[in-house]
């Protein structure tokens, strides 16, 4: 072969394995808002990847130029789309199907018989996949939409198929390699195990690592792309390296040294997988800590493949190979995702590939020292591992860890300090406790006080339980629907905070189950008079769903008429323009949407989002006009909204990125809406239109707008005392007790 070919096949190569490993990070989220959180999304996403290679690689036809135009014409059809908006996840998986079909039809045909090392071909094109992913986390996603990067890649697709057309090699490609019909027929042969053994722990342990980077939702681009990246910054080593080693025992042996370096590196950089916080535009510290603690483990238990492909023979079996490896990597995703994570936990699935290495070792050492060393080496894996995990994630000193539960994702841990006990989960996210206990009950008692009678409710999120205990104290509740994500969070909430949630865990109208609450309600038949959305943190992987425009209409078409749905959003972890986002776009579907106040502080102030089915008032269902205390506007008054593009489908990885919902990051004290600028937003709000004339406010009665007023000087004269201004503070407090009504609605 001339070296223009082997130019030719090289950049062929590069731009297949972009596709190949980036094509999966790429619809990802796609797949993510109709499948829901779990730990089984990422699985079925390399499942039907996988299973879809199988195929593809079994096919003696089409040619792979043939196949990669193919994929571009895939990737410039509007099914992308299609499948984004789609309320079932059948359209994305066999989106990921089709194109995986395409591509490793493309990448067999390139591979089949180089010149040279098979081993050093199969290394750049994984170097290419690491470039691509790179370039969607760093660049891609944070600057064109979804549709947009599916047509860059069909245009990739498409370069590559005109620069692999009429490559030369040496076997006619219309030819089905003899080894394909053998393996048909006959039993495969112990090279084939091996290969579908490497598949299976490679995937197994991708899916496992993916679960680990994630913080909340499982399912985030973020966690998955880091991984990804960081798998083939580690199979490119690991295809070198793999010529050196003279045999599977020494090279089993090699797996198990990089596995154990897994669970090690994981407890030495344990803070570095909480979530960050800052305003810094792509996390490069999370994924240092992933590349660090991942990329040996991966070049090492990634040995084996390359090796086969180097001792390959007849060369024409490498189809057969291709098959059972992907065969294998398919087995051991769903194993991950619907096995060994939601039974097992994380981190015995995190150690399950070292353990299957050192059966591996021992099955073909040949004498006692290469099963001795396999020995010591799973014991010092269990001992390291262990220790390491049981201790706390996020350690301080005036933690003190009471209880801990762990899943799929990670683990919930009862903490305890300064006399007070909370949930915490993977040492960064605080899912409440017993210091917020009043705010907590607030948050379903202001939907109560607006919806008094209602009898039909929907809880999105769980955590302490404090919120949806709340709802038990209603008389005129029949039914009430709690979902929460975390089974671990319902058990320590149960065992530990029944003090608080009064007859939740005992009320026969209420049913707590485990799942996605967004997606369970989606999927729920029934519909509602009230729907209660707990606290989230907006700046979180998949926060951009819970506030996107399909959840939200999803919320509205689950809503009796008259009811109402109140969301609550903690302003001082979000920013002035992402709020703006989100009551566009809620006001988009509802058309009308209220405002309201936790309390007057505005230090750290949280606004529940309050809409209702079309036509609905807020004085509807007997609500009284004392819960306009703390009404702080409507969005049709603010016409510093309009022009808000509202978050679509199309757009939501872009506006994740913009929010954070992408590239975690708490926005600091300085860009987060709260404190000074907080009041000029709620000053805007009210302010620019009279407020006795508001046809929402009058529906209440004449002088509704009394307590909207006081409650507002109220909030002016908390932020003036927070500031030190006693001598103003006194005035607005002066002004306030002219609007006060007779009685203050009981919180």
């Amino acid at each position: 072969m001339n070296s223009l070919s082997a130019i030719r096949r090289g950049g062929s190569l590069v731009l297949a394995g972009a596709l190949v490993f980036g094509l999966p990070v790429l619809l990802q989220p796609v797949l993510s808002p109709s499948w829901g959180a779990g730990p089984s999304l990422v699985a079925a996403l390399l499942a039907a990847n996988l299973l879809g290679g199988a195929l593809g690689a079994r096919l003696p036809q089409p040619r792979g130029w043939v196949a990669a135009g193919f994929l571009a014409l895939v990737l410039f059809s509007p099914w992308t789309s299609w499948a984004l908006g789609a309320s079932s996840a059948l359209p994305a998986c066999a989106l990921v199907f089709v194109v995986s079909v395409l591509t490793a039809r493309w990448t067999v045909d390139l591979l089949c018989d180089p010149p040279g090392s098979r081993s050093l071909w199969y290394a750049l094109e994984a170097a290419g996949g690491g470039l691509g992913v790179l370039c969607l986390l760093a660049w891609g996603f944070a600057h064109l939409e979804l549709t947009a990067l599916g047509r860059l890649a069909g245009t990739l697709a498409l370069a590559g198929s005109l620069v692999s057309l009429r490559l030369d090699r040496r076997a006619p490609s219309g030819d089905l390699p003899g080894s394909v019909r053998e393996w048909r027929l006959s039993r495969p042969t112990t090279e084939h195990w091996l290969a579908a053994w490497s598949g299976f722990q490679f995937f197994h342990a991708q899916v496992a690592w993916t679960h680990h980077f994630a913080q909340v939702h499982a399912n985030s681009t973020l966690s998955f792309g880091m991984v990804s990246l960081s798998v083939l910054m580690g199979l490119p080593a690991g295809a070198l390296l793999a010529g050196k080693i003279p045999n599977v025992r020494w090279l089993s042996l090699a797996a198990l040294g990089g596995s154990l370096l897994l669970p090690l590196l994981q407890g030495w950089l344990a803070d570095r997988f909480a979530i960050a916080t800052g305003p810094d535009v792509f996390p490069w510290d999370l994924l240092l800590a992933a590349l660090v603690a991942l990329v040996p483990s991966s070049a090492a238990i990634g040995l084996l493949y390359p090796w086969l492909l180097e001792r390959l023979d007849p060369p024409g079996a490498l189809p057969a190979l291709v098959v059972a490896n992907l065969a294998g990597g398919f087995a051991g995703a769903l194993v991950a995702g619907f096995a060994s994570l939601p039974l097992l936990g994380l981190h015995a699935s995190l150690c399950l590939p070292a353990a299957g290495w050192v059966v591996l070792a021992v099955g073909f050492g040949s004498g006692g020292r290469p099963r001795w060393m396999a020995g010591v080496a799973a014991s010092c894996l269990a001992v390291a591992g262990g220790v390491l995990w049981r201790a706390p994630l996020a350690p301080r000193t005036d933690y003190a860890v009471l209880a801990r539960e762990e899943g799929w994702s990670g683990r919930v841990e009862l903490v305890e300090r300064k006399g007070h006990t909370f949930l915490v989960y993977n040492g960064s996210y605080a899912l409440g406790g017993t210091r917020s206990i009043a705010s907590q009950s607030w948050q379903a008692g202001l939907a109560m006080a607006l919806r008094p009678r209602a009898r039909e409710v929907f809880v999105l999120g769980m955590g302490t339980g404090v919120t949806a205990g709340a709802l038990t104290r209603s008389t005129e509740l029949r039914h009430a629907r709690v979902v929460e994500l975390l089974p671990q969070v319902v058990d320590l909430a149960r065992g530990h905070f029944a003090p608080w949630t009064g007859s939740l865990f005992a009320d026969p109208r209420f049913s707590i189950e485990v799942g996605d609450a967004r997606t369970a309600l989606r999927d729920d038949p029934n519909r509602y008079d009230l729907v209660l959305g707990d606290l989230f943190l907006p700046w979180l992987p998949g926060a951009e769903l819970l506030m996107g425009r399909e959840h939200l209409v999803s919320v509205r078409e689950h809503l009796r008429p008259g009811g109402l749905f109140v969301q609550w959003l903690p302003l001082y972890q979000m920013t002035e323009p992402v709020f703006n986002d989100i009551l566009a776009t809620a006001g988009s579907v509802f058309g009308e949407v209220h405002l309201f106040r936790e309390d007057d502080s505005t230090r750290s102030p949280m606004i529940a989002l309050v809409a209702g089915s079309p036509g609905t008032g807020l004085s509807d269902s007997g609500a009284s006009p004392e819960v306009l205390r703390t009404w702080t506007g409507r969005v049709s008054r603010m016409d510093f909204l309009s022009g808000i593009e509202p978050w679509t489908h199309d757009n939501r990885i872009l506006r994740g990125i913009e929010s954070g919902g992408i590239n975690p990051g708490q926005p600091s004290a300085a860009l987060a809406l709260a404190g000074p600028r907080y009041q000029t937003w709620v000053s805007n709000a009210l302010e620019t239109k009279a407020l006795d004339v508001d046809p929402h406010l009058r529906a209440f009665g004449p002088d509704a707008w009394r307590p909207v007023a006081h409650g507002y000087l109220k909030m002016l004269e908390a932020s003036s005392r927070e500031a030190g201004d006693f001598r103003s503070a006194d005035t607005l407090a002066s002004r306030a007790r002219a609007y006060e009504t007779e009685s203050v609605l009981a919180r």
